[in-house]
């Protein structure tokens, strides 16, 4: 092996030098400390994102297995699937049962469908405009 190309990390561009351990590890505890002030920036918003949010659905989630009403929410009583779906008396009945609700999700999947399909074609269409270049008059 020749000496040239023993220390041929000594003629390489400055970038190229491969980092030793030391520097390395700066790097790594300068990350860990970005990532750890991130997670501090962050905190306070995703809890108060979590309490907005986060507790109305879990708790609409849990109302929809009582039989709550809006004028007495202590009063509920768990009663399982019965707002869903209920097999009485040879019928079924329910939310899932419901024609007029099924048709609500086929308006809100159509809505939604056509919507972001029409605002993606338009914003495509505006950032293409504003990208181009337009020669001066």
């Amino acid at each position: 092996m020749s000496s040239s190309s023993h220390h041929s990390h000594q003629n390489a561009p400055l970038g190229a030098r491969s980092a030793t351990p030391a520097r390395r590890q700066r790097g790594t505890n300068v990350r860990r400390q970005r990532v750890k002030a991130a997670w501090l920036f962050l905190a306070p918003m995703l809890i108060a994102l979590t309490l907005v949010a986060g507790w109305p659905l879990l708790r609409t989630f849990f109302l929809s297995f009582t039989d709550a009403s809006l004028s007495d929410l202590g009063a509920a009583n768990l009663i399982g699937f019965e707002n869903y779906l209920v097999y009485d008396n040879g019928r079924w009945f329910g939310v899932l049962a419901d024609p007029v609700w099924w048709q609500s999700v086929w308006n809100t999947v159509y809505f939604s469908v056509v919507s972001v399909s029409l605002e993606v074609v338009f914003g495509v269409i505006v950032a293409l405009i504003l990208n181009a270049e337009f020669k001066a008059a």
